[in-house]
């Protein structure tokens, strides 16, 4: 049985659990103030979002997991600085406990 979650993206808009039923999801973990390893980690999906842009059956993830930094604004702050526009792809914010489960 899949566990029920439900987070916040980059738009306000609540992302669920239903939202990736059967569907192929990439999620990857990060936070928007990574000098490391996450730059390199957006970079990546981002090419897997390019070649999967205008595929509805894909769906990208990314969790934040510095959530009590990371609000709604800060991710669509990201996402437009990163030039990410692929509707499909997720950045997402919420309760910091349920994000760590989920990781």
């Amino acid at each position: 049985m899949k566990t029920p979650f439900d987070f916040t993206n980059q738009m306000g808009d609540m992302v669920t659990n239903a939202d990736v039923t059967n569907k192929i999801h990439v999620a990857n973990f990060m936070f928007t103030s990574c000098g490391s390893i996450c730059p390199k980690m957006t970079h990546h999906m981002k090419t897997v979002s390019e070649a999967f842009q205008e595929d509805s059956e894909v769906i990208l993830l990314s969790y934040s997991v510095m959530p009590w930094v990371d609000n709604v604004q800060v991710l669509h702050d990201y996402v437009e600085n990163k030039e990410i526009i692929n509707k499909n792809w997720h950045f997402l914010t919420g309760d910091k406990s349920e994000i760590y489960d989920l990781a």
